[in-house]
């Protein structure tokens, strides 16, 4: 119930201020505007005017903007966790933005891991990588994923929490539903001063070095400054790569090594893992070091070597594989031999620079699945 009630002078495209004392305060009016946008609503609920809409939004978790429709018999009032209104005016239709919802970062702790021992870091991320390895049953030559797994926590049943890549990758480094800030595409971001994982270790005094695909925006290097640490090394940028007859949607080609992404990454990835290293026996500051690889994501770019491993007929083959039973349910389908290749070559690439890691104080390894449709993460601590 609304106990306190007060008077709005609304006039199209004016923001006026709400004047009650009460939580709806924080709040700002727009008259005439458009709806909440249904692919970003957080709650609907009956409201009796923009007064009661304001109240309801002030107690809803992670409400930062309403629209109450005068024209609605029911359900007038429509919440968002951010400003998603719509661009199209409708008469009748009021707007009200709240603070920002963004929880506080934990203040910076740089001096954290003095007197601690805090482990290095070594993060793999890769780009559309289900679980097609031999060490989750298929008949596949991954040796060198296949050594992960066999030191790692392994996870059999895990889930994606969107199955879109820009709002899945913002979801997992930031630890925020992809509808507490209504991220649902490769546009929308979370709030600049939302903490990430880079972040955190950042601020608790971790050298952090970022390469490939992490965040999907900025070619990984979204909100670097807050995040890397761009006074040792500059973000490594990701690129998508091509082949003669296809792109991210995607297509096959041969090429050799210094013409893939993956291959430049490797080895940017080993230069900064032996830099970071060097500066953490140097400084006694410990290391988080990130690298994303883009493969096996379209276009599926292979040296000869790896087409080799394989060999098949140039055609699409549709082949459906029993996942063990302790592993996950049903039937899988290998899209094609041709994106097998492009395992082979994640494994090839990855492969090294685990062992660089092997000889810097990494001292456990946790393989863990589920980014984007099958998509994986590896941690090692």
């Amino acid at each position: 119930t609304v106990k306190t009630m007060f008077a709005l002078l609304l006039v199209s495209g004016v923001i006026v201020p709400l004047a009650s004392a009460d939580s709806c305060s924080n709040y700002t009016l727009v008259n005439d505007t458009g709806l909440v946008d249904s692919n970003h609503l957080l709650r609907q609920v009956n409201a009796a005017d923009v007064a009661e809409c304001c109240t309801e939004c002030a107690a809803t978790p992670n409400c930062g903007a309403f629209t109450f429709n005068k024209n609605l018999a029911t359900m007038q009032c429509r919440m968002t966790a951010t400003a998603n209104i719509l661009p199209h005016p409708v008469q009748g239709v009021v707007s009200g933005k709240g603070p920002s919802v963004t929880p506080p970062s934990p203040p910076p702790a740089p001096n954290y891991c003095t007197g601690k021992k805090c482990r290095n870091v070594l993060y793999f991320v890769s780009d559309d990588m289900r679980a097609d390895w031999r060490t989750y049953g298929l008949p596949v030559k991954t040796p060198n994923l296949d050594a992960l797994a066999a030191k790692s926590v392994l996870f059999e049943h895990a889930y994606c929490q969107i199955s879109v890549c820009a709002p899945s990758r913002m979801s997992f480094m930031t630890g925020r539903r992809p509808d507490t800030f209504g991220v649902w595409n490769f546009i929308d971001t979370v709030p600049l001063n939302t903490s990430a994982t880079p972040g955190h270790f950042k601020d608790h005094g971790y050298i952090t070095l970022g390469l490939g695909k992490t965040f999907h925006q900025g070619n990984g290097a979204w909100n670097a400054d807050a995040y890397w640490s761009l006074d040792e090394k500059p973000y490594f940028q990701y690129e998508d790569g091509g082949c003669p007859h296809g792109s991210e949607g995607g297509g096959h080609c041969v090429k050799t090594d210094d013409e893939i992404y993956d291959y430049k990454l490797r080895l940017t990835t080993i230069e900064y893992l032996q830099y970071a290293a060097n500066r953490s026996n140097a400084t006694g500051r410990p290391f988080y070091v990130m690298t994303g690889f883009r493969k096996p994501h379209a276009p599926w770019e292979y040296p000869q070597r790896m087409w080799d491993l394989v060999n098949p007929p140039p055609l699409f083959i549709l082949r459906c594989f029993p996942f063990p039973i302790h592993s996950f349910r049903g039937p899988f389908c290998r899209r094609s031999r041709k994106l097998s290749r492009s395992v082979h070559r994640q494994r090839d690439c990855g492969g090294r620079a685990q062992d660089v890691a092997d000889g810097n104080a990494a001292d456990c390894l946790v393989e863990a699945a589920g980014r984007e449709a099958g998509e994986r993460h590896s941690v090692s601590l």
